[in-house]
């Protein structure tokens, strides 16, 4: 199926409502880029200082959102909505501003609630789906799905750097790309030992831990899954059907989803500027920065109980991984009963609970070419699927460990460390503090190609 023909198909079947109220709306331009924030019990400050920065006349899709009655957000709807010339359609209202344009949505007001379990991934999915169809119309010149968070402080740049990775045809760019994953950072003005600062830091060292894990054990799903950093191509977008509706996880999964389309790119540093991230305490969803900052500001000790995973789960899927891809290469039929170690190792044995041999007897009867089978077998085990690989590894044989024993183990291998010029003040791996741990791993997915 043609790009154009899946967007078409998608926009016809599966978009959301909203999509329909577009033409009813007076466009009196193209935009540059189109962008899109989901906002629940946000203030008009916030969506202001998120793209403050960005001189530009852009689209700025906000989804007002809430799974029941909230003055907070309705108040923020109304506010948006209040400004400058506006015209209105449905549950849309389109407000020309002389930096850029905002296209407002209403999921917040009576009868137009968002359901509960749908949340965030709901919101997310009813604004990529508007600038879906408006890229489709040619509205906006970018053919890129930008994608953040009202917590957030863009960089001046922040089009900009898509725009140069998308226009850079240099040969790691022979696969197709189906995501953009920018930098981030967690912004903060507390001191370095203040808990709040300390447990922002453990919480973002784990994110970028845990995709280094899997960059470093060739996997092709070892990138960070942060829904305020990400930008998505349209044609891709629309093969996976958008956001999964879900109230937790959205970014993660429709991530997964891409990844088996195309590659997810993690971009360049030092070119990339970081997102800054708030680090604000939340309770909104059960996962995400604020609840995690929460509960890690709650412990006694962080630094000795916030648990991290063993590197040597990351070294077993190394092995499963490497494995697996020497076998596929072979051009005899795959065993189901194949197993990548001794039947008696936890990797065996967890492999074998999954059913990777019978994943394995599925690759090599789809195609006699190796590259198609491994293709076959990553997509079979994707992120999910690495991660019950990940936690089994960890119920077996593998306890997690805190930071503070972490921090004295080989990180994997001299590959994720810092070259001489880029550690700018980074002290040695055994007595770097959580801050200068999360940078280091940082730095190796945003120079290594996944």
């Amino acid at each position: 199926m043609t790009t154009h023909k899946a967007v078409e198909q998608y926009l016809s079947r599966h978009a959301e409502a909203e999509v329909r109220f577009l033409p009813d709306l007076t466009f009196g331009r193209s935009y540059t880029h189109v962008m899109v924030i989901p906002a629940f019990q946000e203030e008009q400050n916030d969506i202001l200082t998120a793209v403050g920065r960005i001189d530009e006349h852009f689209l700025l899709i906000v989804v007002c959102n809430s799974t029941g009655p909230d003055e907070m957000t309705a108040r923020l709807h109304q506010t948006l909505t209040a400004g400058g010339a506006a015209t209105r359609a449905g549950n849309l209202t389109l407000v020309t501003g002389p930096e850029h344009d905002l296209l407002v949505v209403d999921r917040a007001s009576h009868t137009r609630f968002i359901p509960k379990k749908q949340g965030v991934g709901l919101a997310r999915k009813i604004g990529a789906d508007i600038a879906l169809a408006l890229i489709d119309q040619h509205l906006a010149d970018s053919p890129v799905i930008f994608i953040t968070d009202a917590d957030t402080h863009l960089p001046s740049d922040y089009f900009q750097r898509v725009d140069a990775v998308r226009s850079d045809a240099t040969s790691d760019n022979a696969i197709e790309t189906a995501a953009w994953i920018y930098p981030f950072d967690h912004l903060t003005q507390l001191s370095e030992d203040h808990p709040d600062r300390v447990a922002m830091a453990l919480y973002e060292a784990s994110i970028h831990y845990y995709a280094a894990g899997l960059r470093w054990a060739d996997s092709p799903y070892g990138y960070t899954t942060v829904g305020s950093a990400l930008a998505l191509s349209p044609g891709h977008y629309a093969q996976v059907r958008g956001f999964p509706k879900r109230n937790t996880g959205e970014d993660f999964h429709i991530l997964n989803k891409l990844r088996k389309t195309g590659r997810v790119r993690s971009m360049p540093l030092p070119s990339t500027p970081a997102i800054q991230v708030s680090s604000r305490l939340s309770s909104r969803v059960p996962i995400g920065t604020g609840t995690a900052v929460r509960d890690i500001t709650a412990m006694s000790d962080p630094i000795n109980e916030f648990l991290f995973y063993d590197p040597e789960t990351f070294a077993q899927l190394k092995l499963l991984l490497s494995e697996a891809t020497s076998r596929l290469h072979e051009p005899a039929p795959c065993e189901s009963d194949w197993l990548p170690a001794p039947s008696d190792t936890a990797l065996s044995q967890v492999s074998q609970q999954l059913g990777v041999g019978e994943a394995m007897v599925r690759s090599c009867r789809q195609s006699s070419d190796p590259v198609r089978r491994i293709k076959a077998f990553h997509d079979w085990f994707d992120g999910l699927r690495t991660l019950r690989l990940i936690h089994g590894l960890r119920d077996d044989s593998y306890e997690s460990l805190p930071f503070s024993r972490l921090i004295l183990l080989p990180l994997f291998s001299d590959k994720v460390r810092l070259p001489d010029e880029g550690r700018a003040g980074i002290t040695e791996p055994a007595t770097e503090s959580p801050m200068e741990f999360s940078k280091r791993l940082q730095h190796y997915l945003h120079t290594t190609h996944g």
